[in-house]
C-alpha cells in the first residue's frame, strides 16, 4: 500500500501568519508602491518570511481585469506546511490578489470617539492578526458606538486612529496627524508629512471639543472629510481640505479631484 500523503495547511489561515496590503490601481497606476512593498516586507521578516518577487505585477493584472478604478488586496502568508505550530525551515509564501472595482463612499462620515478596551500597540506592518483583534474590539465596544457612527480609536489621553484608517484633525489653522502609538505608518499619511501638508504630534483627545475639522486618510479613499465627531459638526468645505490633495498632486495612482471623485 501507498504511504498516506501527508496533509499540508495554510499557515496564514491555521495561525494568521500572514500581513497584507491594500490599495488603489487608477488606470494602470499604483500610488507609491515601493512604500507598500517596504510595510509588506518588514512584516514578513517578522515571521521569517522573504518577500515573493513580482508582487506589483500580479496586482496590475488583477485590477486589469477589474475596473479602471480597483481597490486591490494583497494578502501573502506563511504558505503550506504540515500541522504544527512551528513552521519548516524552508517554504513558500502564499500569494492571494484580489480585486473589485472601487465605489467611493457616499454618506456623511461620523466618528465617535471611544477608549480602546486594552493597551494599543506598535503597528508597524498590516498584520492579519491584529485586525482579529479589532473585530474583538469593536464588539466589546458595540454600546458606546450609537447607530450610524464609526469608531475613533482613542487611550484614556489621546487620539490614535480610525480602525482602517489614519487621522488627520485641522486645528488653529494647522492639519496634524497623531504620532501616538497604535497608529499605523499609512502610505497617504506619510506622503502628506513628507510635503509638510500635516505635521505630527501627540494629539490631546481635549482637541476633539475644539477642532474645526478631521478627515481619514488611508490608500483606497485617499483623504475622506469628517462630517461630525462626538456629535459635534465639523466643516467640510472643500477649500479646507484643496492643500491635501494638492500635495499629493502629479503622483501616479492619485485620483482626480477632490475626494477621488
Amino acid at each position: 500500500m501507498e504511504a498516506a500523503m501527508k496533509k499540508e495547511y495554510d499557515r496564514g489561515l491555521m495561525y494568521a501568519e500572514a500581513c497584507f496590503e491594500t490599495f488603489r490601481v487608477i488606470d494602470g497606476a499604483l500610488f507609491r508602491w515601493s512604500q507598500h512593498e517596504r510595510r509588506l516586507r518588514g512584516g514578513l521578516a517578522d515571521f521569517g518570511l522573504v518577500l515573493p518577487e513580482r508582487l506589483e505585477a500580479r496586482c496590475l493584472e488583477a485590477a486589469r481585469t477589474c475596473a479602471s478604478d480597483a481597490l486591490v488586496r494583497l494578502t501573502v502568508t506563511g504558505g503550506s506546511a504540515p500541522w504544527g505550530l512551528m513552521p519548516p525551515e524552508r517554504r513558500d509564501p502564499g500569494v492571494y490578489v484580489q480585486a473589485t472595482p472601487y465605489a467611493p463612499p457616499r454618506e456623511a462620515l461620523h466618528m465617535r470617539s471611544v477608549t480602546w478596551p486594552w493597551p494599543l500597540l506598535p503597528r508597524p506592518a498590516k498584520f492579519t492578526a491584529d485586525y482579529a483583534a479589532t473585530l474583538r474590539g469593536l464588539r466589546l465596544l458595540d454600546d458606546a458606538l450609537p447607530a450610524g457612527e464609526s469608531a475613533l480609536v482613542c487611550d484614556t489621553a489621546h487620539v490614535c486612529a480610525a480602525t482602517t484608517a489614519n487621522v488627520l484633525i485641522h486645528r488653529q489653522g494647522v492639519w496634524w496627524t497623531p504620532a501616538h502609538v497604535g497608529a499605523l505608518p499609512g502610505v497617504v499619511r506619510t506622503a502628506l508629512l513628507e510635503a509638510s501638508a500635516v505635521r505630527e504630534v501627540d494629539c490631546p483627545r481635549a482637541w476633539l471639543a475644539d477642532c474645526e475639522a478631521m478627515a481619514l486618510v488611508s490608500s483606497g479613499v485617499f483623504i475622506r472629510p469628517v462630517a461630525s465627531v462626538d456629535g459635534r459638526a465639523l466643516v467640510r468645505d472643500a477649500a479646507l481640505f484643496d492643500p491635501l490633495w494638492q500635495a499629493l498632486v502629479g503622483e501616479p495612482g492619485v485620483p482626480a479631484g477632490v475626494g477621488g471623485c
